[in-house]
């Protein structure tokens, strides 16, 4: 895994260029701190530095920048490409491409692309990527993004008025080094953040700044540079799902049989690399899996993290599947300041705002096993949104209908009674129906029951922050802004012709926002902040082609106990005892809110008293006495604008 920078402009002369350039790279140290390279084009004004992570090749013959045996193509590669020892004998027996100068996956790209072109090799690979491509032949700067968005991958202009000049980068943070660099803060992406708590791709918190979208490229055609372009879609998840939804397996023994093919493939070629791989084992359904698929031939290396606090604690249950596979199985558990020291950390981790506090674990688990000695996990990433793994999934629909005939006003009521019913009356239900945070959810669903109109709308509440953001936002921008909702749902309708299920909607519409903008966004910038590469099975585009035509029956049923993931609860079966996996789905969860009373407290209103122009501050003060005095749990509400105040006094 690595980073990389670019940087076009005929404004600068060869010093400033590279200057600019390197300074970008050394921003990225922590995604590459093994190597680095530079190639620069003086007369044509075009310069790329990289940062190396070394997995594959551990030699300099692996150094990037990395150009092609014809000389045509320079490319900056960030990522893994699984299946790059077929693509190799495929251009060694095809083409007689024997000269190679390494066994790295970036040198196979290179030629794939000199033999075949860039879009037919890129329906050709399958892998984890972001990278830049110059082909000299053609003067033409190609920006891509892999499928899933699993890699990130940002650019834009960056103007004053002495030079105007193209940059791209693999993350924000690069065009900070950039001395022209104006940090005028994108009001629209602030709005759209305090929605959902992370920003969607093409949005950038950062005017003139965008990203590449997932399973899209950008051509750069640098004899008119500074035209407008338009990103190029080369690969659609909704359109993989409108062909696999026509093509249904009517056979679930040969739906499980063809899904376990493609996932026992995925995890031997990501598991293919020259330094000590592991896997992340939390004790669920996903990453068990993965440690049964991956421990079939040979002893592997389990990592997990504990909590001194047992209300959080689940590191038993990893340690029950590793007694069962028999695992090489590594542990540390965390004091509970081991995770609030981090906090002060996060807006260097995470260079735009970003709320989701699992961010706090998720880093931690990563440094640890970095810790260990471990450079590869592999995770379960994918699994709850591709195979309906989310308790909403299960209790939507009953839901809807159960309050959909209600009028506004009894709805109204309805909100207030809600929020009257004591607490642990909320976890009892909660164990009953075997939902984690029982409270929390309904309480947020009293919050929202008067907004909502349709299931759609419900859909929306339930991934949003808040049950209306404008509430929250200073007035200022509400006044200067044309402020709208943004709901995936309803764009997802409108792409399929003959409707579909809710459920399948919801499902889409998680794969299409919350797993790259939040999940993917989150695993990438921690384990690439302490120099560890991620790697998720569920994520290859062969196994959701898979999930996408699995019969109903094989994903969710709400009538039954533990009914999500089913397809994949009974391939695991064959490993492991259904005694071992069955129990309420948690998140990975840390007490913040009841930090926000205690440890956090101080820190919390010195956020809030000394905070920017963009939350209203009498809301905030009130979320926060309403929090800490009234028995209210304005936890995630408060951590949203908490980590917008943390990384504006940081980056804005």
């Amino acid at each position: 895994m690595c980073g990389f920078a670019g940087l076009f402009s005929k404004d600068l002369n060869k010093n400033a260029l590279l200057e600019i350039t390197n300074n970008m790279s050394k921003a990225l140290f922590h995604r590459g701190p093994d190597d680095c390279g530079n190639w620069i084009d003086e007369n044509l004004g075009l310069s790329i530095s990289h940062q190396r992570l070394s997995i594959l090749d551990l030699s300099n013959s692996g150094r990037q920048p990395m150009i092609s045996h014809n000389k045509r193509f320079i490319i900056a590669f960030n990522g893994e490409i699984y299946n790059h020892f077929d693509i190799r004998t495929e251009l060694k027996n095809n083409f007689k491409i024997n000269n190679w100068k390494s066994h790295s996956d970036t040198e196979v790209l290179l030629e794939s692309i000199a033999v075949y072109g860039l879009r037919k090799t890129l329906t050709k690979i399958v892998g984890m990527f972001a990278f830049s491509l110059f082909d000299k032949e053609k003067n033409k700067l190609y920006l891509v993004r892999d499928r899933f968005g699993e890699k990130p991958l940002y650019y834009g202009y960056i103007n004053n008025l002495y030079s105007r000049s193209f940059c791209f980068a693999s993350e924000v943070i690069a065009f900070k080094s950039n001395p022209h660099f104006n940090r005028k803060i994108n009001n629209r992406s602030f709005i759209q953040y305090s929605q959902f708590g992370y920003l969607s791709s093409p949005n950038c918190i950062y005017e003139n700044i965008f990203q590449i979208k997932p399973g899209h490229l950008l051509e750069i055609n640098l004899n008119k540079p500074y035209r407008n372009f338009n990103q190029e879609q080369w690969w659609s998840l909704l359109s993989i799902a409108k062909k696999s939804f026509k093509n249904k397996y009517y056979s679930p023994d040969e739906a499980i049989e063809n899904l376990e093919f493609a996932l026992n493939r995925a995890t031997r070629e990501q598991s293919i690399a020259d330094v000590q791989i592991g896997s992340f084992l939390s004790g669920g359904v996903d990453s068990s899996l993965i440690a049964s698929l991956l421990n079939k031939n040979n002893l592997i290396n389990t990592f997990t993290i504990g909590f001194e606090d047992q209300n959080f604690d689940e590191s038993r249950f990893a340690k029950l599947i590793s007694d069962y596979l028999k695992t090489n199985h590594f542990e540390s558990i965390l004091r509970k300041e081991d995770l609030i020291d981090i906090i002060p950390r996060l807006p260097i981790i995470y260079s735009e705002p970003f709320a989701d506090s699992s961010q706090i674990p998720t880093y931690l688990v990563c440094r640890e096993a970095r810790k260990m000695g471990l450079k590869v996990c592999l995770t379960g990433d994918g699994a709850d949104e591709i195979f309906g793994g989310y308790n909403r999934y299960l209790w939507s629909n009953k839901i809807w209908d159960y309050v959909s005939w209600l009028p506004y006003n009894l709805r109204f009521l309805l909100s207030i009674i809600l929020r009257k019913i004591p607490y642990r009356f909320f976890n009892l239900i909660g164990r009953l129906l075997y939902i984690d945070k029982c409270h929390h959810k309904l309480i947020k669903l009293a919050d929202r029951l008067k907004y909502i109109k349709d299931i759609d709308d419900l859909y929306l509440s339930l991934i949003s922050i808040f049950p209306d953001h404008k509430l929250a936002i200073n007035e200022s921008f509400i006044s200067t802004l044309n402020i709208s909702n943004i709901n995936p749902s309803k764009e997802i309708k409108n792409f399929f012709e003959n409707g579909l299920e809710d459920i399948n909607i919801m499902m889409l519409a998680d794969s299409i926002g919350y797993l790259p903008n939040d999940i993917l966004t989150k695993v990438d910038r921690a384990s690439m902040a302490v120099g560890l590469e991620t790697r998720a099975p569920f994520l290859d585009h062969r196994v959701l082609e898979i999930a996408l035509a699995l019969p109903e029956s094989l994903k969710i049923n709400p009538k039954i106990k533990f009914g999500t993931k089913l397809a994949l609860r009974k391939i695991l079966n064959k490993y492991i005892p259904n005694s071992l996996i069955d129990r309420p789905k948690t998140g990975f969860g840390i007490p913040i809110g009841s930090w926000l009373k205690t440890n956090l407290k101080d820190w919390s209103y010195e956020m809030i008293n000394n905070s920017s122009s963009y939350y209203d501050k009498r809301y905030t003060h009130q979320l926060l006495y309403e929090h800490n005095y009234k028995n209210f749990d304005h936890t995630e509400k408060l951590w949203t604008i908490l980590m917008w105040e943390s990384w504006f006094k940081a980056h804005g």
